[in-house]
């Protein structure tokens, strides 16, 4: 993973390709990109598929919200989400049969190879920057460098935003001449880093990133709107809070960049480490720190995405496991919710109580169908993971 704040040159310039993204040719058809909203610790079913947990986590009919199209989510927590997103809105069933969490985590996201960065790659942006992490991964995700694409902690996005305001200032450097100085210093390092390209993966993506950044054309970005709609400072734009990451996602998207992925931070009090909920068998802890920490920001998100002229943005909410109804521990399959405009409403996730249990029914796909799903819903074709068995796409 590159690093990327004001103090690192090459994550810095993996942010500058935000700005940078795309031709300044007219678009024919929109672009696609994908938001990653994972919630280290579980997310809690009780969230998207109420109904069919009636009588656990203390739900009731007067709990749920219905959505319009045959769904239900939880009224507390996912209850103020913009109307045009639930009726965008498709519950997803993951049955990994995992209950640790390196484990699960490590298995979600990386697999045989990085499914965020797989799917970054087929989507064939010009973008430089192509998975963008707004928050922090565990220590146990490693995302393995995949042909194509690299993930980049975004920490700040004002490295992005002085080359994309300041294009044009008297004395700044040449961003063609930089690049052509890059491409002559990569090519005296590139067969060091090709002799070790486990140990020097970050340098080789750190490259292609900084030249790719340069060589692309310059797409300037109001930070400041999107930093307002979100209730942030907008001199402030160091990426350091749940607003800050969810403001920060949309900016890269609004600049080409194919993935963005967004951890929102807990409160410390609820259950043994946040999202990681032990003990909260009523759901009331989950619900109110779900609408406290999360709710909001992600409306917000989803309200701007939904409404972008020339991008399509698929939104994936997750965590490694679900929560069971006895005392919300760990449950070895998950529901996770998908909000787009190619997202045929529907549930392949109807997680139920079975022994205090969480369950699927019988053939649930795993996690590669999870991802095989998420593929096809931003216009991937090579199915990298298979056949998507899921029918939660619009034709």
């Amino acid at each position: 993973m590159n690093p990327f704040s004001r103090r690192s040159l090459l994550g810095g310039a993996a942010a500058l390709a935000a700005g940078a993204a795309l031709p300044a040719r007219a678009q024919q058809t929109k672009r696609k990109a994908l938001a990653i909203v994972f919630f280290h610790g579980g997310f809690n079913a009780l969230h998207v598929t109420p109904n069919t947990l009636m009588g656990n986590f203390t739900t009731t009919p007067d709990s749920m919200l219905p959505t319009g199209t045959g769904l239900f989510v939880d009224k507390v927590s996912l209850g103020d989400l913009p109307a045009a997103a639930l009726q965008r809105l498709a519950v997803v069933g993951v049955e990994h049969s995992i209950t640790a969490h390196d484990p699960a985590q490590s298995a979600i996201f990386t697999g045989t190879s990085s499914y965020p960065l797989t799917i970054a790659a087929a989507m064939q942006s010009n973008a430089a920057l192509k998975c963008a992490l707004l928050g922090s991964f565990s220590s146990n995700v490693r995302a393995a460098p995949v042909p194509g694409a690299s993930l980049t902690k975004v920490s700040d996005v004002q490295p992005a935003l002085d080359v994309m305001v300041g294009a044009n200032r008297p004395g700044e450097p040449n961003r063609q001449a930089m690049a052509k100085s890059l491409r002559m210093s990569w090519s005296v390092s590139k067969p060091l880093i090709e002799r070790n390209p486990r140990t020097l993966s970050g340098h080789a993506t750190g490259f292609d990133s900084l030249i790719g950044a340069l060589e692309q054309p310059v797409r300037p970005l109001d930070w400041s709107s999107v930093a307002t709609a979100y209730g942030l400072d907008p001199m402030r734009t160091v990426v350091d809070s749940d607003a800050a990451q969810f403001a920060a996602a949309e900016l890269v998207i609004q600049g080409g960049t194919p993935v963005a992925i967004v951890t929102p931070t807990p409160d410390q009090g609820c259950g043994e480490a946040g999202w990681d909920t032990h003990g909260d068998a009523s759901g009331a802890c989950a619900r109110a720190m779900f609408k406290r920490r999360a709710t909001a920001h992600l409306a917000k998100f989803l309200e701007r995405t939904l409404a972008m002229n020339d991008t399509e943005v698929t939104t994936l909410v997750l965590g490694e496991f679900g929560r069971d109804p006895f005392l919300s521990d760990h449950a070895t399959c998950l529901s996770a919710a998908v909000f787009g405009p190619r997202v045929k409403p529907g549930n392949t996730g109807p997680a139920f109580s079975r022994g205090g249990k969480l369950a699927m029914p019988a053939g649930t796909p795993g996690i590669a169908g999870l991802w095989s799903l998420v593929a096809e819903l931003v216009g991937v074709t090579s199915r990298p993971f298979g056949a998507n068995p899921h029918a939660l796409v619009t034709s």
